[in-house]
């Protein structure tokens, strides 16, 4: 069931939202609910950059690795 949700932004963001919106044929609501989706896509995954940083830390992937063994043999707890 849909929800609603009221925000406060200051009026250049307001008028940016709103011209943006119209732009799209949408309306400020699913404009916003749109841009927010799709943030929240994107922002859920690392990027290019931040996969190879966590390719070089050699550490990491040591412990990494080593979490999959655990898992995989039953070892520790795992939080959902």
């Amino acid at each position: 069931m849909a929800k609603t949700v009221t925000i406060r932004v200051e009026d250049d963001v307001y008028k940016d939202f709103a011209r943006h919106a119209e732009e799209e044929k949408r309306s400020l609501g699913k404009f916003i609910e749109n841009a927010v989706i799709q943030y929240t896509k994107r922002s859920a995954f690392a990027d290019d950059e931040e996969l190879r940083e966590i390719a070089e830390d050699e550490g990491l992937v040591r412990r990494l690795k080593q979490g999959v063994e655990d898992a995989k043999k039953g070892r520790g707890r795992f939080v959902a």
